[in-house]
């Protein structure tokens, strides 16, 4: 049996191109030094939420002039990912993945945001 892990982010609601914008920023910070083929190519071009490309906005193309879709898409679909996942659950396999979850605890967290901090000189 082969497994692939897929990580991906999806934007459900706004403009694909500003969203681009701020992670370009964030990857030109993260990796600042490091060879560019050593992370994602983000383009305005190519990216768009799930409301532009469906029209499931309000406004033409699936947002309103504001940006927003206004339609709660993204609950709608976080809702749905959730749906199908549990379909393809067992009682068995719930249990088992509750039983290994382990959430940070907040002092964790506070470390990790002051490490974050000090890297990006936040």
């Amino acid at each position: 049996m082969k497994s692939y892990n897929v990580q991906a982010f999806i934007i459900a609601e706004g403009k694909g191109d500003e969203r681009a914008r701020v992670v370009r920023e964030f990857y030109g910070l993260a990796a600042e030094g490091a060879d560019p083929s050593a992370y994602p190519d983000v383009g305005t071009d190519r990216m768009a939420s799930l409301a532009e490309l469906t029209g499931a906005g309000s406004g033409i193309g699936g947002a309103s002039a504001t940006g927003s879709s206004g339609s709660g898409l993204a609950a709608r679909f976080a809702a749905a990912v959730k749906d199908v996942i549990r379909a393809h659950q067992t009682p068995a396999g719930i249990a088992s993945a509750e039983a290994a979850l382990r959430l940070p605890a907040p002092d964790e967290i506070e470390e990790m945001a002051a490490s974050l901090r000090t890297r990006y000189g936040l």
